[in-house]
């Protein structure tokens, strides 16, 4: 299963390729370019290209698919195959006629050079032509690195929710362990005499409600009755 899912991924993108080197002339060779006006076809289809190429990358990235990491990775490896064995085949026999296995050799790696550059065709324009020849490189790099940078953005991640769930949960741990403090002395002795001045406080109004006057005329008729009482 595994192994199909790398084959898919790989022939899925040499075929694309082959779509460009089958409609359109070819744009990138081995060692010089073929200036030519590229079409609109011909850039649609190029960005097109590019954005399954992204699609791969967030893909195998964020789902840790490493069956379409290895089935990209072999398909953009293939840009670095030609730069590799073509200056060796062409240094092997110097000054000798090469030989039917030579041939076919540099026959091979020069058609996978331009199999491999021409879906950067369209997007070669917007470079000058000195930097556009290398833009098939750059399809190796950007697969690795996006899936390297996303894993340590995820483990840093990970890592730092992991800390702060534990550091709630031995927050409320503790808050829960912790017995409550008892109320202090002071507290208890400062409410008893806040309690006892309410009380002289609530006293005094009903101790004073007649007047000075009101209590003589009182005790006046007291006296009276109490001299009527006597008399009789």
């Amino acid at each position: 299963m595994r192994r199909d899912v790398i084959v898919s991924v790989f022939l899925f993108f040499v075929l694309f390729a082959l779509v460009f080197v089958v409609l359109f002339p070819i744009y990138f060779a081995y060692g010089q370019i073929f200036y030519r006006s590229v079409s609109v076809a011909e850039r649609i289809m190029s960005v097109i290209f590019v954005l399954f190429w992204f699609m791969l990358c967030a893909y195998s990235a964020y789902f840790r698919r490493l069956t379409c990491l290895l089935g990209g990775v072999i398909y953009s490896a293939l840009a670095y195959l030609p730069g590799i064995v073509l200056p060796r085949l062409s240094t092997a026999t110097p000054g000798s006629d090469p030989n039917l296995t030579t041939s076919l050799l540099d026959g091979f790696f020069r058609r996978l050079y331009e199999l491999v550059n021409a879906p950067m065709v369209g997007i070669s324009v917007l470079f000058p032509p000195g930097k556009a020849v290398g833009i098939g490189k750059l399809l190796l790099p950007l697969l690795i690195v996006s899936y390297i940078a996303t894993q340590i953005f995820r483990f840093y991640r990970n890592a730092y929710l992991a800390d702060q769930l534990l550091l709630n949960d031995v927050t409320g741990r503790q808050a829960v362990l912790l017995p409550k403090k008892p109320d202090s002395p002071k507290v208890k002795t400062g409410g008893r005499i806040a309690a006892f001045l309410s009380g002289i406080t609530a006293e005094r109004p009903a101790r004073a409600v007649g007047s000075p006057g009101e209590e003589k005329n009182e005790i006046a008729e007291e006296q009276e009755e109490s001299i009527e009482h006597s008399d009789e």
